[in-house]
């Protein structure tokens, strides 16, 4: 009795003893994106000593686990199609905490791979290179090709494209296509709306920002001294322009000349529904028209707009313009 008992708790001690050998350190770890915290699923995660690798991958949390690991060393690397490889060095140890990986964007493969690059940032690179696209709805079956879309693509100078149906996270085609529609009525005017097709991603909303809204304005406020209309008739040109970029104004939205007198001293003119705008005001003189004033704003635009009277916008615009 005495000797199987003692047999037995040899026997458990040595078990006890193996099971403790073998059970190793366990390192666990979250991955989420940079942009906004999210967890990311799926990443490759491994890790690598001298002498093992290690590879798993995370869950739908953005977690990861491995176990049965030794004390020593690793390489520890997660990577994921689209985002910048993480790697570190860390020490694997008793009780050593749960880490946390964030994921950033890798932004050199915005302007390599077109399924990367539709966004409003390739969409300026794209006009800047001449090698515009505007972007289809995707999906399994896509978008069929039309037997006219070869005409609009010549006419334009531009390319249609027919994604399939993956998408990543940082592109925004809609955003895209927007930046391309801007373009277009910049230098086509509004005849390419009339030539494209509907489906394109974006176009009847953009079509909807765009219908006009009204501007009233009174001559009390155009007056020289502020206060009434002066006796001659007034002739003031106004411009307006998109304020999205506030570096660099391009072609005005509207172009127009108002007439003022005694009899006319309110008029109202279309505005587009754009978010962002900027309006000038400017009598016209004999010395130069329309044409030739528009572009003394447009290159003098940040310098009018920090002068504080009268004076000082006349450096620029000429007392007889103002």
């Amino acid at each position: 009795m005495i000797m199987r008992n003692l047999f037995y708790f040899v026997i458990s001690s040595v078990l006890f003893s193996f099971s403790g050998m073998t059970q190793g350190l366990n390192f666990a770890g979250v991955v989420h994106a940079a942009e906004n915290k999210e967890p990311v699923p799926f990443v490759k995660v491994s890790l690598q000593s001298k002498k093992d690798t290690f590879l798993t991958q995370t869950n739908f949390n953005g977690e990861f686990e491995f176990n049965n690991l030794q004390e020593s060393k690793y390489h520890l690397s997660v990577e994921l199609s689209g985002y910048a490889k993480f790697d570190s060095t860390i020490r694997i140890k008793k009780n050593t905490p749960t880490i946390s990986v964030s994921l950033k964007f890798d932004t050199s493969l915005i302007f390599t791979f077109d399924n990367l690059g539709y966004n409003k940032l390739n969409a300026k690179a794209d006009i800047r290179s001449n090698t515009i696209k505007l972007v289809f709805p995707g999906g399994i079956a896509g978008t069929p090709r039309s037997p006219f879309d070869k005409d609009f693509e010549d006419k334009y100078n531009l390319t249609l494209v027919y994604p399939g149906c993956i998408s990543f996270q940082f592109e925004n085609r809609k955003e895209y296509n927007y930046e391309v529609f801007n373009y277009l009525d910049s230098v086509f005017g509004l005849e390419w709306r009339e030539d494209i097709r509907n489906e394109i991603i974006g176009f009847e909303e953009y079509i909807e920002s765009k219908k006009p809204g009204s501007l009233t304005i009174t001559a009390i406020d155009l007056s020289e001294d502020m206060s009434r209309l002066s006796t001659k008739n007034d002739e003031i040109f106004v411009f307006i322009y998109d304020y999205s970029d506030t570096n660099k104004l391009a072609a005005p939205l509207v172009s127009s000349k108002l007439f003022f007198d005694k009899d006319n001293s309110i008029q109202s003119i279309s505005v587009p529904n754009n978010s962002n705008k900027i309006l000038f005001f400017i009598e016209e003189d004999s010395f130069r028209n329309i044409e030739q004033i528009e572009p003394i704003i447009r290159i003098y635009f940040k310098e009018i707009m920090k002068c504080k009277d009268y004076n000082q916008i006349k450096k620029y615009l000429g007392e007889d313009d103002l």
